[in-house]
């Protein structure tokens, strides 16, 4: 009876640490992902086809044939770092590439990675995202200035806020809340050859815009692209992309489900053991009766 009780201690013991550990994980984790997406927002560059890889390894994702002003969905992704890599498109992935830009994925924060400028100086801009969701009856709204006709813009909604002054070439300014509507937005170059230019712009109620500042198809023009940066989903931003990188994130339910396997063979092996050595207990020796001689 002292083996059995000592054999069932021992691995009742060794089971504990993995009740403690289930027992004190967290019933969900939050999620070890970020968001990131790509631009092509060089006018000189023709088409091309964008790598994106992560340090961490794995098969990098491959957009196909991105043009002038084009701007792809995000994608969720893994935090860490990751390199976009642009080569012409239909080129082998094995050629040398047009640009290479680099970009720190953090847990729960979204990105652009711009190809930015004439090609003879392409650089590769990394944009942070805030995608903080608008009052519902009201969008918000920021200026990305890709236009390389004119290094500073003034952009102003008629009759609303002003969404950017001097606005640089190359870079983004922060996002305006602005009532949901059809907006007629005015562009004016500080420096340049383009000329100023006023278009509407859509801001539907609870969504996250990017008005972009192109280069327009006239000699001098200018030209205004929208694209959405998030639809007011409470996981922000909708609709992204799965990249096939897999999650990373730690203590999620199928983690807690092996713990709770383990936990449970464990105490099992408690229970098998203990029946063993009931069952295989030794018999004491019959007792023989001695003949008398």
């Amino acid at each position: 009876m002292t083996r059995i009780r000592a054999a069932v201690l021992a691995l009742a013991v060794a089971a504990s640490p993995v009740w403690l550990a289930l027992s004190a994980a967290p019933a969900s984790a939050a999620p070890a992902t970020g968001w990131l997406r790509l631009a092509h927002l060089s006018p000189d560059t023709p088409a091309v086809d964008i790598y994106l890889s992560s340090y961490a390894g794995g098969k990098p994702v491959v957009l196909k044939d991105v043009s002038y002003g084009d701007v792809g969905s995000y994608m969720s992704v893994p935090r860490g770092t990751y390199t976009a890599t642009m080569r012409l498109a239909g080129s082998a992935g094995a050629s040398s590439p047009v640009l290479e830009g680099t970009a720190q994925v953090n847990a729960g924060k979204a990105y652009t990675v711009a190809a930015v400028g004439l090609r003879k100086d392409l650089t590769a801009k990394v944009l942070g995202d805030d995608l903080t969701p608008p009052p519902a009856d009201k969008g918000r709204v920021r200026l990305i200035q890709a236009s390389t006709r004119a290094e500073q813009v003034d952009v102003k909604a008629i009759g609303g806020p002003t969404l950017a002054t001097a606005a640089e070439f190359g870079t983004s300014t922060g996002y305006a809340t602005i009532g949901a509507g059809r907006w007629s937005v005015r562009v004016t170059p500080l420096d340049g050859s383009a000329k100023p230019v006023t278009t509407s712009v859509d801001v539907p109620a609870g969504r996250i815009s990017s008005v972009l500042v192109l280069d327009g198809s006239e000699p001098d023009s200018l030209t205004l692209k929208t694209t959405s940066d998030s639809s007011g989903s409470a996981v922000v931003p909708k609709g992204g992309v799965a990249t096939g990188y897999g999650p990373v994130a730690s203590g999620g339910r199928d983690e807690h489900l092996a713990g709770a396997g383990l936990a449970g063979a464990a105490l099992l092996g408690v229970l098998v053991v203990a029946a063993r050595l009931r069952t295989t207990r030794p018999v004491p020796a019959p007792v023989r009766a001695r003949r008398g001689r």
